[in-house]
């Protein structure tokens, strides 16, 4: 994909789906995908054919973006070979935005984010800052991939414990990612 200047020149400010496709050099699903997961801010109007409506300089910001995080704008794997269209929609993509997240950049994120909470934390806790489920994260402490202590019934996560978690391979290579953990990527990534 690379942004014809001179083809986007001859458009109104506004474009369609089909004429960021001419003018970004990129296929119809590439198209597509950019605007069902609103990497590319657009309009829809609701209708079946021409429904998006997309400004000129959401393009060109998007194309200046692109060449310092390409990753961000990377497709989901399979999104060519599958056969029947895979969702597009914003909640169904859970991917890395960029290559390989810096852990230590990553750690110091997640040391302030946990500043205002206490040194040892409870399940639930963990759930609301990670952004998956109570049950997942029970799930994580019992096969072992999350250490936590046994406090009668219930279990309890020191802060360095959930570091260890938060910044490994492991946890950073989830394949479905909750919305938070895709959130904190992108925002560790910039």
């Amino acid at each position: 994909m690379k942004l014809d200047r001179k083809e986007l020149a001859k458009y109104p400010d506004t474009l369609s789906k089909e004429q960021l496709r001419i003018v970004g050099h990129m296929s119809k699903r590439t198209a597509t995908y950019l605007l069902e997961s609103k990497i590319l801010p657009s309009v829809h109007t609701g209708k079946k054919t021409r429904c998006y409506w997309i400004k000129k300089k959401d393009i060109i910001e998007m194309f200046d973006d692109m060449e310092k995080r390409p990753g961000k704008y990377a497709t989901p794997p399979k999104w060519y070979s599958e056969k029947k269209k895979l969702s597009a929609k914003p909640y169904a993509l859970r991917y890395i935005p960029c290559g390989n997240v810096n852990k230590e950049d990553l750690r110091q994120y997640y040391e302030e984010q946990l500043i205002a909470y206490d040194d040892v934390l409870t399940v639930t806790q963990v759930a609301l800052f990670t952004g998956y489920r109570s049950t997942t994260v029970t799930g994580w402490i019992r096969t072992g991939k999350l250490e936590a202590l046994q406090l009668l019934d219930k279990y309890i996560i020191p802060k360095t414990f959930l570091l260890e978690w938060l910044t490994s391979e492991r946890y950073n290579n989830i394949e479905r990612k909750s919305k938070l953990h895709v959130r904190t990527l992108w925002k560790v990534c910039k």
